[in-house]
């Protein structure tokens, strides 16, 4: 098998299948990932966080509902970018 033949034979899984890969992985590791939040202040009109005030918050991991809709959530949220995107073409 020449290199040629052996390059040309390799493909790439289609977009949508490697997007759908990652939500289902995020999906999964909800599962195993400490959820947590830092405190914040704001200054000068800017959220910044504050040192040494991490807590771990319960654990909400996601179902298979809940990333199937994620995407039309995900769309619901972004619509205004999505339309200047549309709209400019």
């Amino acid at each position: 098998m020449t290199p040629s033949t052996w390059i040309r034979k390799l493909s790439l899984p289609h977009p949508v299948l490697i997007l759908l890969g990652i939500l289902f992985a995020a999906g999964l590791m909800s599962h195993f990932i400490q959820a947590g939040a830092f405190e914040r202040e704001i200054i000068d009109g800017k959220s910044t966080v504050i040192a040494g005030t991490y807590k771990v918050l319960p654990q909400q991991p996601l179902g298979i509902m809940d990333i199937f809709l994620s995407i039309p959530q995900g769309f619901k949220t972004a619509s205004d970018i999505i339309f200047i995107i549309f709209a400019s073409g």
